[in-house]
């Protein structure tokens, strides 16, 4: 797809060189035990925001970002044609820190067979707040926020930019319509898409300030196409109770994704080695080079010895994964040798154990 159809090209959509899913074949799931397997079946797309190769989204003008988000839109819409996809991403990281993949401004699309897990507890989460309100839990953030006046950021038009009220991750940013809409890749009759490209193109500006490195989400609604599977009987309420966003996540520390997959680079023989009772042999390492899980998040003095864990300057964990770090954190060495330290281990390799 490129954009505009005739003359020199403004935005370009291709197949990623990589795919994480494959478009052809399908899904052939099968048992393995108690687990389900089936393949990687989808479609990846790479969007070429610019011809320009050294200019950012945040340099571009309020009209280059609205070819961007039309085009982003699109393909949602296109993709949502095919019924074996459930649900359709977009998704845009910036700086080393957020896994770029090249320099060249650019986001990506993927189309998936299931609904990420992330997005399926938001749907069930409104859709709980619609059955016990009969309203729009997203509609009455936006009313409390303007209301209230403390965490909002920015406004264009009936766009508004603001901080949600308990944030993942410092500077965490939000940007919604005001009138109720499910649908991204379907404006409301009368809406100006010119203003969220002005309000998303400052809200970038400002990260920058702090941060170079983002993740930037757009969530809207799953395919309604497929009938079948986990969400099945839950389409009769879905455009009443979702609500589009984009959410803007900056990145000062680790290198985490944000595209609500994960995607093992070891196998897990490879990552169980790695998290076994053997300490890792070489001493010049502080921290193991793989992936490691930690099995229980247990309370963890500071290296300043005051009190633990729950402070907003520490790490957040839930049990068994490590889901990020703050500003201001004890380095991810200087946490592994405290919980090797804490279980009676010494603090010489920086592998995480498992506890039995």
């Amino acid at each position: 797809m490129t954009w505009p159809a005739e003359g020199a090209w403004q935005v370009r959509v291709l197949p990623h060189p990589d795919p994480l899913y494959h478009i052809e074949g399908e899904p052939g799931r099968v048992a393995e035990g108690m687990y389900d397997k089936m393949v990687a079946l989808g479609a990846h797309e790479v969007v070429v925001e610019t011809p320009q190769h050294d200019r950012r989204m945040s340099q571009f003008s309020d009209e280059e970002i609205e070819r961007v988000l039309w085009v982003w839109g699109a393909r949602i819409a296109d993709l949502k044609k095919d019924a074996r996809f459930k649900y359709v991403s977009v998704f845009k990281n910036q700086g080393t820190l957020a896994g770029e993949e090249w320099p060249h401004a650019h986001s990506q699309v993927t189309a998936t067979i299931f609904v990420p897990r992330r997005i399926k507890y938001e749907l069930s989460s409104a859709h709980e707040w619609f059955k016990d309100k009969e309203r729009c839990i997203f509609c009455d953030t936006v009313r409390q926020e303007e209301k209230q006046g403390k965490r909002i950021v920015d406004v264009q038009g009936e766009y508004y930019a603001l901080c949600p009220y308990a944030s993942r991750v410092p500077y965490e940013v939000w940007l919604m319509h005001r009138r109720h809409n499910h649908l991204f890749e379907q404006p409301r009759p009368g809406s100006n898409r010119r203003q969220l490209a002005a309000l998303l193109g400052r809200v970038l500006r400002r990260l920058e300030k702090v941060a170079p490195a983002y993740h930037l989400v757009v969530h809207t609604s799953p395919n309604t196409k497929n009938k079948k599977g986990e969400l099945a009987g839950y389409w009769k309420t879905l455009p009443d109770d979702y609500h589009w966003h984009i959410r803007c996540r900056m990145i000062t520390t680790g290198t985490s994704k944000s595209c609500r997959s994960w995607r093992r680079p070891a196998s897990p023989t490879a990552s169980k080695k790695c998290t076994s009772m053997q300490k890792c042999r070489s001493r010049r390492r502080r921290t193991c080079e793989r992936w490691t899980l930690i099995h229980e998040a247990r309370p963890l003095e500071s290296r300043r010895g005051g009190p633990n864990l729950p402070q907003p300057n520490h790490f957040a964990f839930s049990r068994g994964f490590l889901l990020g770090s703050v500003p201001g954190a004890p380095s991810a060495s200087a946490f592994y040798r405290g919980i090797l330290d804490r279980r009676g281990h010494s603090g010489q390799s920086g592998c995480a154990h498992r506890s039995g």
